[in-house]
């Protein structure tokens, strides 16, 4: 597939984390995106798109709920921080979304808010995690299976 000019490209050797559950899961967020971008050139009427901007909202809740329950599995002393940024995140997410819902930014604006937020979660999640992560791999899969990943 060809991206389109405003659309988000993968790198994992710029954005991978090392772990391929949280790669995975920030890959579908952005293929998410992704279809959102190509919804908007659509004539859709906003409260199609607010659904769909809806549904990306709630996956990202999903992934970083996710994301959560990896680092407290794997006994990554910096929990609170964590869980501190993610809360952070997830409330801005949220707070945008009512904005535009509320007809305070524009559709575009929201979509450049989404790109941003992304791409800051992604550069910033917490590397030092990693090696616990990894560390209890299986540990963390089996977690993870209460909380799956849904289907945009």
């Amino acid at each position: 597939d060809q991206l389109k000019a405003g659309q988000l490209s993968w790198n994992n050797e710029t954005m991978g984390s090392g772990v391929e559950t949280i790669d995975k899961d920030h890959m579908m967020l952005f293929e998410s995106l992704n279809e959102l971008f190509d919804d908007s050139g659509v004539d859709q009427l906003k409260g199609e798109m607010a659904g769909k901007f809806e549904k990306l909202i709630e996956l990202i809740g999903v992934h970083l709920e996710r994301e959560r329950k990896m680092v407290e599995v794997s006994g990554y002393p910096r929990l609170s921080r964590l869980k501190k940024l993610h809360q952070f995140q997830k409330k801005q997410a949220d707070r945008k979304f009512g904005e535009y819902k509320n007809g305070q930014i524009t559709q575009l604006q929201f979509y450049g808010f989404l790109v941003d937020w992304l791409m800051d979660h992604v550069l910033s999640i917490d590397l030092q995690a990693v090696p616990y992560i990894q560390e209890k791999g299986i540990e963390v899969q089996e977690a993870l299976a209460d909380i799956p990943f849904p289907d945009f």
